[in-house]
């Protein structure tokens, strides 16, 4: 028979693991949903979507709104196509001051990680200076 202090730690433990393993559940679970979230937000009428969700809007506010988050949309579009090609350049510069094996070794961490890749069919615009 266990000893009442070996049950205890035994709960303990048990109730710890489960925790973490909730928690870890949970973390990633959220994680997805915000990614999903913010995919629909880039979709075209993403940010219309996402103020109806918001708010009960009329039909005029609808109207009046919608050319102005269509505006916007498009501003976002141009500022992402930016943010996209300094990341791509800022790449390219870097591997020029890295070994062979250091390149490949950087490029299989994007490529496992999407990290500093654009989006599928995405053509990012040219770099500003400054």
């Amino acid at each position: 028979m266990m000893k009442t202090k070996t049950k205890t730690t035994l709960v303990i433990l048990s109730t710890l693991i489960i925790g973490i393993i909730l928690g870890f559940l949970l973390h990633a679970n959220i994680t997805r949903m915000r990614f999903e979230q913010m995919g629909e937000l880039r979709k075209p009428g993403g940010l219309m979507k996402k103020m109806e969700s918001i708010i009960d809007l009329t039909e005029e506010q609808k109207n009046r709104i919608e050319p102005i988050l269509t505006k916007h949309e498009n501003r976002f579009k141009i500022f992402i196509g930016q943010v996209m090609g300094h990341l791509m350049s800022l790449r390219e510069d870097v591997k020029q001051h890295l070994t062979e094996k250091q390149i490949e070794e950087l490029e299989k961490y994007f490529k496992n990680r999407g990290d500093f890749l654009p989006p599928h069919g995405f053509r990012p615009g040219p770099p500003r200076d400054g």
